[in-house]
């Protein structure tokens, strides 16, 4: 156990019941010198995840709190709407489903809905994997803001996971700018040299991508129903998004 990490957590946790405290009071309810405890908050304070009211100055739970919050019960919610329109996806291509969100340059997988044909997919809910090869990953990245995309490949190599992965980042931007353009990605063999994926985006009701879905099927039968895929993918990325209260423009 680190015990910075445990006194910091402490502080944090005294919020649980209290929806504001001075600083003597998360002294003496976190039995922690005055010191210790300023230097915690401070870290705190800096970081968002508490904020000292400035007209009496006490602290209550910060911006960052907040958001990771809201963070997990959309990743919960998210994952129950989708399942279903997933699975109807699934049975009607014969294709693997999966459900993603970005974190840094990579996809975290939400949940899969495996398709009852050849191809079984290795991934597991909550694993990771390179953005920058999976039909998931690009059309998120392709709805970044520019500045923000740049930073996260600034200095960043990009993983050859196959023969077809786009390594060289001015050859994906034009590839994730094609996508953008298109309103879905395409995964050619980038991830795996077996597959190939089609990826939508989902949105909330901002309008803003905060995960993406694909339909994934063996590469030498995909061509032949892509037309299909692609329609059944985008009909369900805009049915998530619609119940995610996203009003298509």
């Amino acid at each position: 156990m680190v015990k910075s990490v445990d006194k910091a957590l402490r502080i944090v946790q005294l919020f649980i019941n209290s929806e504001s405290l001075s600083f003597t009071e998360i002294c003496q309810q976190a039995d922690l010198p005055k010191a210790t405890a300023f230097n915690l908050i401070e870290t705190l304070e800096a970081h968002k995840y508490l904020h000292r009211n400035p007209t009496n100055g006490r602290y209550a739970l910060g911006r960052t709190l907040l958001e990771l919050g809201n963070l997990y019960t959309s990743r919960l919610h998210l994952r129950d709407i989708a399942y279903p329109i997933m699975q109807r996806m699934s049975e009607l291509t014969n294709q693997t489903s999966q459900l993603t969100m970005l974190s840094d340059l990579n996809v975290v997988y939400l949940e899969k809905v495996d398709s009852s044909g050849l191809i079984q997919l290795n991934t597991r809910i909550g694993s990771t994997f390179p953005a920058h090869c999976t039909a998931t990953g690009k059309i998120m990245l392709a709805f970044l803001p520019e500045d923000e995309l740049n930073s996260l490949m600034q200095n960043r190599p990009l993983t050859k996971m196959t023969a077809y992965t786009i390594t060289d980042k001015n050859a994906l931007k034009e590839n994730l700018a094609e996508a953008r353009r298109n309103g879905y990605s395409v995964d050619s063999r980038e991830s795996n040299d077996q597959i190939m994926a089609f990826g939508a985006p989902i949105r909330d009701s901002s309008g803003k991508v905060i995960a993406g879905i694909s339909l994934t099927g063996l590469a030498t039968s995909f061509i032949s129903t892509s037309d299909k895929s692609l329609n059944c993918l985008l009909e369900g990325a805009a049915k998530i998004s619609k119940i995610l209260g996203y009003k298509q423009r």
